[in-house]
């Protein structure tokens, strides 16, 4: 496909300026279709007109087969995880909210890394790796019963290993600046 790309852009050298910007774009967005093949993220992706029937029409082809692609990766390598941040894909809005605000404060994390309690094995939502803390987003606790029956039990666990957690609940999400930091102070004694 690359080979096929690549005689393309020999052929189109010839003809004139304003082509072969357009397939100077073709080629810039190839590159991001090997990113989406690795990395998953064909999100921010934009349909743009340029006036040039030409480029419109590139913009139109490559713009469909990234939107095809990235149905294609969310359906078969991150089922479940729809929603992209910047780091990672995540189960659910409020993940992503936390997700961000970690990345975007230089916290590194892992997402639903597997521990192992005993006889227990649990996804934790993120691991800040640096702090050996865990965080755990309680989406559904106030709607679900059978949800906040998991979420006490999964507490009780967590608090016989003497494992660090804290708890995000859907009220803490419009201000994760306090909420995080004052959590993690209370808990290690340090600032994040």
């Amino acid at each position: 496909m690359i080979r096929y790309f690549q005689g393309m852009l020999i052929f189109f050298e010839q003809i004139d300026d304003a082509v072969f910007g357009a397939l100077d774009q073709l080629d810039r967005k190839t590159g991001r279709f090997w990113h989406i093949i690795w990395h998953g993220a064909s999100k921010g992706l934009v349909k743009k007109r340029t006036g040039n029937n030409f480029r419109d029409f590139l913009n139109w082809v490559t713009y469909d087969i990234f939107c095809r692609l990235d149905r294609l990766d969310t359906k078969f390598f991150f089922q479940g995880k729809i929603y992209q941040t910047p780091i990672c894909r995540v189960r659910s809005k409020a993940e992503k909210t936390i997700a961000t605000w970690l990345y975007r404060h230089g916290i590194e994390f892992e997402y639903e890394k597997r521990l192992k309690l005993s006889s227990d094995v649990f996804l934790p939502d993120f691991y800040l790796t640096k702090h050996g803390v865990y965080l755990e987003c309680w989406g559904l606790a106030d709607e679900n019963r059978r949800y906040d029956a998991h979420r006490r039990n999964k507490m009780r666990a967590y608090r016989a290993h003497g494992i660090k957690l804290i708890s995000i609940y859907p009220r803490h999400l419009n201000r994760l600046d306090d909420e995080i930091p004052k959590q993690f102070l209370a808990l290690t004694g340090r600032n994040i």
